[in-house]
């Protein structure tokens, strides 16, 4: 717990090598909690990772799994998705990579889920509040989502590498005012930048993050 960026927050962090623990992506024949899937497949820790389309109970981005591709990215999702987490052997990648160029990396890798926003990339954070910024003057200074997605606090889910190529699973808690209030997109940014990583990508935000 530490108050940062004039507010309470409650951040978790794990790191880890991925040459001495493995990393899975897991999509659950049902919905459910997380730590029930995290128990059913042997994890010691866990997080929850993509965006969903409830009206056809699958992902809305692109995920690949054991080589089978099984959702591609929705073209609602396309303006927050412009990154990869891919999984090789004893190494995990995330990448900067727009939607529909998915196919330049779904031969090297059998495991691919794609997510977004990127918030660092080969070491450049990304200026995610002028971007904001610029949506929002585009839009005659209306309310739109990019406001609610990036500018206001949420509870956040990132994964990052750092030079080393160990894996960060970072959960910042929201939405308890004085105890855990959540974080920006730019925010989330920071805390990776004090971190050391490398590459990062927002992962999950929202009721969702855990």
């Amino acid at each position: 717990r530490a108050n940062i960026f004039g507010s309470a927050q409650t951040i978790s962090v794990i790191a880890y090598s991925p040459k001495r623990l493995s990393t899975s992506v897991v999509l659950p024949e049902k919905l459910t909690r997380l730590s029930n899937t995290s128990k059913a497949n042997g994890a010691l820790f866990s997080v929850n990772a993509g965006y969903w389309d409830v009206r056809i109970a699958l992902p809305s981005t692109f995920l690949k799994l054991s080589g089978k591709q099984i959702a591609q990215t929705a073209d609602f999702e396309k303006e927050r998705v412009d990154g990869l987490v891919c999984i090789g052997k004893k190494k995990v990648v995330i990448d900067h990579c727009k939607a529909g160029e998915e196919a330049r990396y779904a031969a090297k890798y059998n495991n691919i889920l794609a997510s977004g926003p990127m918030l660092i990339d080969d070491g450049v954070s990304v200026d995610h509040e002028n971007y904001t910024k610029t949506l929002i003057d585009n839009a005659g200074g209306k309310d739109i989502g990019a406001y609610y997605t990036y500018i206001r606090r949420h509870p956040r889910t990132a994964m990052g590498t750092d030079k080393n190529g160990n894996v960060y699973l970072i959960v910042v808690d929201g939405r308890s005012e004085g105890n855990a209030e959540g974080v920006t997109i730019a925010e989330l940014t920071k805390i990776c930048e004090w971190l050391g990583l490398r590459d990062a990508i927002n992962l999950d935000g929202g009721s969702s993050s855990t």
